[in-house]
């Protein structure tokens, strides 16, 4: 039976690397416990930072520890694992469902009984553990790692309001909505994208809010989608709009947890994903992407009036450069003799046309637009004081 399992992990290898794929099947794990080593350890072969850590607790009790060093907790394991189960006396034999009911001193955990429930829990951190004549395992939730701390929100800055900002991790994320939002309502879907990262992706959104047939289109959307990984939110973006050449933007993205939870509160779906602080808001209109999150916590009559002289100034620069060029090239009578006289002798040294001056304008403002957007934050930290500057040091 191993052999045959060996073969079948060797012919997916080989299948992987032709470019085809082998269908996912679900292999029980085996009662004897070196099997199944055998079989975690030709799978994990030459990967350095699984950790196999093998212990006997009697004569006939077997144990082995598999996880990936950096993503656990192991002091965790040292002390609510290990320890516990060193204890045991000699003669003392256990199940893994006595185990995972009195010995192991972890809130989470979960049974596994497939080779592909143990990699899953495995990738993610999850150490799972094993015993001799058991054909079930216990994944337990020590899974820990180095993450960004809240900071505040970058691209999307506010006088009033949440100083708060999303972060890579999706636990994070979303105990951040349930903070704000508090309702059982609000449910949360759980899938899992990319054939070789397996990047979680949740499904937000408030029962009896949302649109039923919402839910349903965005649970098909992403489910069709087949790719070797995601690594940000902007691939799910792509994969899952309605036209992929239009200009504009036909899902909002945030970083902001006030953003989305008023979104949600709106009927609407939020879209997380693990290892992006971006948050995907759909539906969404035209309207929406002129909308500033400070312009919620304003009254309403000069939010209003704040939001009328952005649309005005969004069509002002807008029509501004066209008409500017019709204007000068073909209806000079339109502008008054003093502006016209003054217009001319400025631009007797310009070489080019209207036209392609109004085009270089507009290239010209965008590239400092670009610069000064990935450069503001750069420049910023450049003038913080640093040791020896600060003069509060210094008595």
């Amino acid at each position: 039976m191993i052999r045959k399992l060996k073969r079948l992990v060797q012919k997916k290898v080989e299948m992987e690397h032709q470019g085809s794929s082998l269908p996912t099947q679900q292999h029980p794990l085996f009662p004897d416990l070196s099997d199944n080593l055998q079989v975690f350890q030709s799978i994990y072969s030459k990967c350095a930072d699984v950790i196999f850590r093998t212990f006997v607790t009697s004569e006939d009790s077997k144990m082995a520890l598999i996880y990936i060093s950096g993503l656990v907790n192991s002091s965790g394991i040292e002390e609510m694992v290990i320890a516990p189960l060193m204890r045991l006396g000699e003669s003392e034999r256990v199940t893994i469902k006595q185990i995972e009911e009195k010995k192991v001193f972890v809130a989470q955990t979960s049974s596994v009984v497939t080779f592909e429930q143990c990699l899953d829990a495995i990738s993610t951190g999850l150490p799972v553990l094993l015993c001799h004549n058991e054909t079930a395992g216990l994944s337990l939730g020590l899974n820990k790692w180095e993450q960004r701390a809240i900071e505040d929100p970058i691209t999307e800055v506010t006088i009033r309001g949440s100083r708060e900002s999303f972060t890579e991790t999706l636990v994070t994320n979303l105990s951040q909505i349930r903070r704000i939002i508090k309702s059982p309502r609000l449910k949360i879907e759980m899938l899992q994208i990319g054939e070789y990262t397996k990047t979680k992706v949740a499904i937000s959104y408030i029962e009896d809010l949302t649109d039923q047939g919402l839910i349903q289109e965005v649970n098909n959307r992403l489910s069709r989608i087949q790719i070797d990984g995601i690594l940000e939110s902007g691939y799910i973006e792509e994969l899952i709009e309605d036209n992929p050449y239009s200009p504009f933007p036909q899902l909002l993205s945030t970083e902001r947890p006030d953003v989305t939870c008023a979104a949600l509160l709106e009927g609407r779906v939020a879209i997380f994903t693990e290892g992006s602080p971006f948050v995907l808001i759909a539906p969404t209109t035209f309207p929406a992407l002129l909308q500033s999150a400070e312009d919620y916590y304003q009254r309403f009559l000069s939010g209003t009036a704040i939001r009328w002289l952005r649309y005005t100034f969004f069509l002002i620069s807008l029509f501004l450069p066209s008409l500017y060029v019709a204007v000068l090239t073909y209806h000079q009578e339109m502008i008054p003799g003093n502006l016209i006289y003054s217009m001319s002798s400025s631009r007797e040294s310009v070489p080019f046309p209207a036209f392609v001056e109004a085009m270089i304008m507009e290239v010209t403002f965008e590239a400092l637009r670009e610069s000064g957007e990935y450069n503001k934050f750069r420049s910023a930290s450049d003038l913080k004081p640093g040791p020896e500057q600060d003069d509060s040091r210094n008595p």
